[in-house]
């Protein structure tokens, strides 16, 4: 046990671990400091800056006796002690001051700053405990009290006077000297008991083997099992359910209890299985050492404590057996080999444990590149293992950041530290959302789920009741006659009503926008100050507003839902009150919006210096390199037409058409000599999460008959093919895409059409042909397939062809809006133009948001630097929002969780924070208010006798 002297214990216990607290700490405070009082900062100050002068003076003290090649002085524990007791006994007295209770979870990230004090304090608190041990064994009583020891009462003393002397400066008193002197008495009991425990099983280890053998067999094979099985019960401490923990737990015990062998070949062998099996005892006394301090009160109060102490004590066994296992083998074998074969021994379970995580992750991210972010110019097949995925899937649904599935605040479904790994290593501290883990199933495994449009409602939207309405609006337009535009201020007075649902109600709205007209800029009022918006990731705003709502804060909100449709929310309102908010617009015309059955016009049917419309009449404006405006005016000189269908029928071929293939070859046989269709106009294609091209004028039947049916029918694997392919080639024929299956209404669509809008104008919906013959009609814009709307003959809307009906290179909506034309598919932003305030910005963005559908493989970057055109520009784009935060924490949240979300290439959506001090503070809070009642009901009694 010498070796607890050697300085590099020092250095492992304290300096790295409290590095780590100086890291996150300062990052937490970095976020939060607007939001504390002038009492807390001063808190934060002295506690770090104490923190901080234990943290370098044991720092330099190891390294000086490192480099000098000295042990650890033996009073070195004892100084340990009376420094980081009494801080830590302080901070817990204060930490509702320094976290207080205003700042809720979300805007920590979900780290609990006093667990993280806890668990990195501890090393250095068992490093002092084991140092004690040595000095005082056989223990002395006068060694506390030689003469070379009066130097060390300094400490104590130091901290008398900084409790005496600061807590009444910092307004903090205790609520009577009796329940401090308690709390005091407790503290040094439990470190006197703790002393006591090690002391004990040091000496049993180095003294009375044979005492040791009886005590050790219990203790390291039933006692593991029987708190797994208890804590399974209640998931108190974590998720242990898993049969690998007993199996562990089970070998673990086994090869603790073997007596040792002299045959050097058995003993290396059990030295290599003690060395895999540190992991697990290694894994538990991290996870229980934070608890150690609270065995004592949990033996006292149930008899249960004992259990907290089992994987401390384990750990000591496992260490003690595999240091004589080392010091017995080598006397035969390399030392560096034998430390070689520990490190590999120790690293094969986190290892496994890797390689699991790293089978989940490919298949998870492979599933998701497939249906989100596939290469459209190019073949696309993949091979999935089902098994595989399915077991993937299972076990991401486990460690979904969710603290409670069962809503019972005392347990926890996660597996300490397990749970953090794997959301970081699989899903970048992110999450997976419930809609996109049933996408992948019903795609590649063929599940059906629930096929409704509520996906909406699932949502946070606290004071869904619309109780608050536009009590009246006010307008300032200017004209801005250089640049051809206006700007227009549209302010709202919104107020709640006085009814029973009006309390914290939300004023939630959608509104339509023109197309040539955009947000740029957005204020609220807050605690009656007007603050303006700021435009962030659409995904992170609407995570952070979601957080926000749900402790009823003061948050607003503009996002856009589609093209051209913004939904706008503010909250909270109170019974009758009223708010005021607005947001600024640019547009090239007159315009009229429609809030709420509000009819707001916005500028003069009059010239105020010259119409936009007046002026450039008849041409296209060319914005930048890679695409072109054009506005309705040049449109109404231009010759409109109506593309001939081509037919793309889409043939199930998923589990669902088991049994049925024949059916619907003849379903389509049928509804070809029926339209009397040629194929030459005609393409056949068997789809499941493949898309399969058949020879339409083959034998496409035998073709279909030999391909195996299996997982789901993926929709929109076969529409972005055709429509890509339909846009690339400049057809001058219509896709007409028609899906045949028994079970398509069982399916929905994954994927966003607002892009067909510029791309492919007369592309708003497509059809299913079921086997009875029957034909239906499915707008692209909404993602359930729902067979409702019967359709007869297939035809297209009117296009125009641009720029000319001779020489066609793209095709415009036949209507009175603004369209935009990709001159290049991979459209790319010009960041030197994107701060210009001009419409031609606003057109910009959208053309890069449209350039995404085209190159879904591409969407990381395209969404980044379409939100940092945003952000430069001000303009909103259909990637970003503009949000109203109360205060400058907030804002740094926000842009945290941007940063988080932008920096990843994966699919990935924005969930719970991950919990990352590992484990819950709950069970701690239980011991401790427990500890509390037992003092006060002694209290009691004697105050009544």
């Amino acid at each position: 046990m010498k070796n607890i002297l050697k300085p590099y214990w020092l250095l492992v216990s304290v300096s790295l671990p409290q590095l780590l607290i100086f890291v996150i700490m300062g990052w937490i405070f970095n976020i939060i400091n607007s939001q504390l009082s002038e009492e807390s900062i001063k808190l934060w100050t002295l506690f770090g800056a104490l923190l901080g002068v234990f943290y370098i003076s044991y720092t330099v003290y190891g390294i000086i006796r490192l480099l000098s090649k000295k042990d650890l002085h033996l009073k070195t524990g004892i100084i340990m002690f009376l420094t980081y007791i009494p801080y830590l006994y302080l901070y817990t007295m204060f930490s509702n001051k320094i976290i207080p209770s205003s700042i809720p979870d979300w805007m920590l990230f979900g780290i609990s700053p006093n667990m993280l004090i806890v668990a990195l304090v501890m090393p250095s608190m068992v490093v002092a405990m084991l140092i004690c041990v040595f000095w005082l064994t056989p223990f002395k009583f006068g060694m506390l009290f030689n003469k070379k020891n009066l130097p060390i009462l300094v400490v104590p003393a130091f901290w008398f006077v900084f409790f005496t002397a600061l807590v009444p400066l910092l307004h903090a008193p205790f609520r009577s000297d009796y329940d401090h002197f308690t709390a005091m008495a407790f503290v040094i009991g439990t470190v006197v008991f703790l002393f006591i425990i090690v002391k004990l099983i040091y000496n049993l280890l180095s003294k009375r083997p044979e005492i040791w053998k009886k005590v050790v067999i219990p203790l390291v094979t039933l006692g593991p099992l029987f708190g797994l099985t208890l804590n399974n019960e209640f998931n108190i401490f974590g998720d242990f359910s898993n049969g690998y923990f007993y199996i562990l737990a089970i070998f673990t015990g086994v090869l603790l209890v073997l007596p040792s062998s002299s045959n050097k070949y058995i003993r290396a062998l059990l030295y290599i299985m003690k060395s895999i099996t540190f992991t697990f005892s290694a894994y538990f006394f991290m996870i229980f050492l934070p608890y150690l301090p609270f065995s004592l009160l949990g033996l006292l109060l149930c008899g249960l404590g004992i259990l907290l102490l089992i994987p401390v004590a384990q750990a000591f066994v496992h260490v003690r057996s595999l240091w004589d296992d080392f010091k017995f083998l080598a006397q035969h074998f390399n030392k560096t080999i034998l430390l070689i074969v520990f490190i590999c021994g120790a690293s094969l379970i986190p290892a496994l444990i890797t390689v699991t995580f790293n089978n989940d992750k490919g298949q998870i991210d492979r599933a998701l590149k497939f249906i989100y972010q596939q290469n459209l110019s190019v073949e696309n097949e993949i091979k999935i293992d089902t098994k595989a995925l399915t077991r993937s899937l299972d076990f991401l649904r486990e460690n979904k950041a969710s603290t409670n599935r069962s809503g019972n605040v005392f347990s926890n479904y996660r597996t300490p530290l397990i749970s953090a790994y794997y959301n970081w290593y699989v899903l970048e501290n992110l999450t997976l959302s419930e809609d996109k883990i049933k996408a992948i199933e019903r795609i590649f495994l063929g599940k059906k789920h629930q096929n409704n449009s509520e996906g909406m409602m699932l949502q946070n939207d606290t004071g869904r009741v619309q109780t608050v309405f536009v009590d009246k609006h006010n307008v300032e337009t200017v004209f801005a006659a250089k640049d051809k535009f206006y700007r227009s201020w549209v302010h709202l007075e919104l107020k709640n009503s006085n009814s029973s649902e009006a309390f914290n109600a939300q004023f939630r709205s959608t509104f339509d926008l023109p197309e040539d007209c955009f947000i740029t800029n957005y204020y609220l009022y807050v605690n009656n100050n007007k603050k303006y918006g700021m435009i962030a990731d659409k995904r992170a705003a609407n995570w952070i507003y979601d957080q926000i709502v749900t402790i009823r804060r003061d948050p607003g909100i503009l996002s856009y839902i589609d093209n051209n449709t913004i939904e706008f929310k503010v909250f909270p309102f109170n019974i009758n009150e009223s708010r005021s908010t607005g947001f600024e617009v640019i547009h090239k015309k007159p315009i009229e919006l429609n809030i709420e059955g509000q009819k707001i016009k916005l500028g003069s049917t009059s010239n105020e210096g010259g119409s936009v419309s007046d002026e450039g009449s008849g041409s296209a404006i060319d914005i930048i390199d890679g695409a072109t405006i054009v506005p309705y005016e040049a449109k109404k000189e231009l010759i409109k037409a109506t593309r001939s269908p081509f037919y793309h029928f889409v043939i199930d071929r998923s589990l669902d058409s088991k049994g049925k293939g024949q059916e619907l070859v003849e379903c389509v046989q049928n509804y070809i000599k029926k339209n009397n269709l040629d194929y030459k106009n005609i393409s056949i294609s068997a789809l499941n999460y493949n898309l399969k091209k058949l020879s339409a004028d083959g034998d496409w039947q035998s073709g279909y008959n030999k391909l195996q049916a299996e997982g789901g029918l993926y929709l929109d694997n076969a529409l972005k093919s055709i429509y890509f392919e339909n846009y690339s080639s400049k057809s001058h024929n219509y896709p007409a895409v028609i899906f045949v299956s028994n079970n398509i209404s069982q399916y929905s669509l994954t994927g966003n059409y607002d892009a067909l809008k510029y791309l492919l104008p007369d592309v708003k919906s497509f059809y299913s042909l079921t086997p009875d013959g029957k034909l239906f009609s499915h707008a692209l814009d909404k993602k359930a397939v729902t067979l409702d709307m019967p359709a007869g003959a297939i035809v297209p809307d009117e296009v125009i062809p641009w720029p000319g009906i001779d020489d066609i290179k793209a095709y415009l909506s036949a209507d009175n809006s603004t369209s935009i034309v990709l001159n290049k598919s991979d459209y790319e932003i010009n960041m030197d133009k994107a701060s210009s305030y001009s419409l031609g910005t606003g057109f910009m963005l959208k053309a890069a948001a449209a350039s995404m559908f085209l190159h879904p493989e591409k969407t990381a970057d395209k969404t980044l630097e379409i939100v940092k055109a945003s952000i430069k520009s001000g303009f909103m784009s259909p990637l970003t929002s503009y949000i109203v935060l109360e205060n400058k924490a907030q804002e740094k949240v926000l842009l945290e969780k941007q940063k988080q979300i932008l920096s990843t290439k994966k699919s990935l959506d924005v969930g719970e924070p991950t919990q990352m001090s590992e484990p819950s503070l709950v069970v701690i809070a239980i011991i401790a208010a427990a500890f509390v009642l037992v003092v006060r009901y002694r209290r009691r009694v004697k105050g009544m006798v």
